[in-house]
């Protein structure tokens, strides 16, 4: 029997968190602060379902605390073992987070526990990859890399923390199946397309889970549709809090690029469902069902797997897409929902 290979784009609320797996080898790019209750607990339930002891990699995209807070809990864990953590420094973020990572790498390191190279960029690609599983880092590339994020405003704008994500794109045995974009912005993309940087994936994690991005939310998300041309949209958001996600703006500029692109919430979003109104997880993937946590899902957990086929989306699109048509209340992920209409001028 063929060993698993996936990966795992899971449902963490306000956060990224993507397992990718061949076999019992894995890598985790990006993990939030684990919360009190069993749906703070996503990854762990991943890597438990999975029985990984090991962890070959853990890749930090950026130092915002809904990508990282989680990294210190996981690589003080005694369960596991691991390889290397990659993240690069920041010297405008000094949260209790960040600091809580950076101390926490340092003792990992100093017992010999994990790698700690504090670089990662175009440059360390070929460091990334194992098994069947190939990570290619499409940006920071190494002039923007070597400044780092900055309070001056360069030639080409301020390097911000979001604008220096980590950009990378998975493949599965030689298949290009996952772009993961982090918090990335327009300067960001912009920079990618300059540097004439192929970012086109089947499945696009969108960035900064659909919020804004620095400039004109419909042309980004159009110009990153036509760039990308994905078959899947995912975003990655929570259904409460402060956040409003996907941003209307985002989803027409989505829609406009990538007419034919299947979209997809983990959770439901405020624009799209009632707030107070839980419902169905007949399409949910099998992880996202064993999660006992409320029936706010969109999509839920979603995996990407290699099969002799070639990718297999789970859950399948067409059962989300009819619990989307026949569920909710204002989809407007929809062909034919109604959101605002680009500004002009």
């Amino acid at each position: 029997m063929t060993s698993p290979l996936e990966a795992v784009i899971l449902d963490v609320g306000h956060g990224n968190c993507t397992v990718l797996r061949d076999g019992p080898n894995c890598a985790v790019i990006d993990a939030p602060k684990d919360e009190s209750g069993y749906e703070g607990r996503a990854l762990y339930g991943e890597l438990a379902r999975s029985k990984v002891t090991h962890i070959e990699h853990i890749v930090v995209s950026h130092s915002d605390a809904d990508h990282m807070a989680g990294v210190c809990e996981l690589i003080s864990d005694q369960r596991f073992t691991f390889g290397t953590l990659w993240f690069n420094p920041d010297g405008m973020k000094n949260t209790r987070e960040f600091q809580d990572l950076r101390r926490q790498a340092r003792l990992a390191h100093d017992e010999k526990r994990i790698r700690v190279p504090l670089a990662i960029n175009t440059g360390t690609s070929d460091a990334l990859s194992f098994g069947r599983v190939g990570i290619d880092v499409l940006h920071p590339d190494i002039e923007w890399a070597g400044s780092g994020p900055a309070n001056y405003r360069g030639a080409s704008g301020r390097l911000t923390t979001n604008t220096m994500s980590i950009v990378l794109r998975v493949s599965l045995a030689g298949l290009p199946a996952v772009l993961l974009m982090a918090d990335i912005d327009s300067l960001a993309v912009d920079r990618m397309i300059s540097l004439g940087v192929d970012i086109s994936a089947p499945v696009l994690v969108f960035p900064h889970h659909g919020g804004k991005c620095g400039g004109d939310e419909f042309e980004f998300a159009k110009l990153l549709m036509q760039q990308v041309q994905p078959r899947q949209v995912v975003f990655s958001i929570s259904d409460g809090g402060r956040f409003s996600n996907p941003n209307p703006q985002i989803m027409a500029g989505v829609r406009t690029g990538a007419p034919d692109a299947h979209i997809s919430c983990t959770r439901l979003s405020k624009h799209c469902h009632l707030a107070d109104s839980d419902v169905s997880s007949d399409h949910l993937s099998d992880r996202s069902k064993a999660a006992r946590i409320n029936g706010r899902r969109c999509a839920g957990s979603i995996s990407v797997r290699y099969a002799d086929t070639g990718l297999i989306v789970d859950p399948d699109p067409s059962a989300h897409r009819a619990f989307i048509t026949n569920t909710l209340a204002h989809p407007i992920c929809l062909p034919q929902a109604v959101v605002p209409q680009p500004r002009s001028g």
